[in-house]
């Protein structure tokens, strides 16, 4: 197969799109790179419900859902 026929994609994977700076850029990125024909997928350990920043419809979009706050920092660490 060819480069010019191969299927580009990609994933971002980021805690959450919930304000701040490397979740802006994030979603830029997708956005970017989904405009130029890459099938891109955007992960997120929070759900969607706070996202901040818009994505392109082509953008698949994953919120796992599975973020919490701990109750001390022993059980944060074991968690993580």
């Amino acid at each position: 197969m060819s480069d010019s026929n191969r299927l580009h994609r990609l994933a971002l994977v980021i805690h959450s799109l919930d304000g701040g700076g490397a979740e802006h850029v994030a979603a830029e990125m997708a956005n970017q790179w989904s405009a130029m024909g890459y099938e891109v997928t955007l992960i997120t350990l929070d759900s969607a419900e706070r996202d901040r920043f818009p994505l392109s419809p082509q953008v698949r979009r994953v919120a796992l859902d599975v973020m919490s706050d701990s109750p001390n920092i022993l059980s944060g660490l074991f968690a993580n």
